[in-house]
């Protein structure tokens, strides 16, 4: 799992609201999400600033690395 999915599960963000936040179609936020889909360098960046303004502080590198599923 990417570290994208895990804090906005976290902070029990929508993709929905995502999709608000970023300007983005919900669609490409859950492909990228599934692993279906690699984002894009700006895509990355309105990710990782709409996640900074929920309150995450790590890199955009970070954010897109894999984890360990908690679950």
């Amino acid at each position: 799992m990417l570290r994208v999915e895990k804090e906005i599960r976290e902070r029990n963000v929508s993709q929905s609201e995502l999709s608000r936040r970023t300007g983005m179609h919900v669609s490409s936020i859950n492909n990228i999400l599934r692993g279906r889909m690699i984002a894009f360098p700006g895509q990355r960046a309105k990710i990782t600033k709409a996640l900074h303004e929920m309150g995450y502080t790590g890199s955009e590198a970070e954010l897109f690395s894999e984890v360990e599923c908690d679950e």
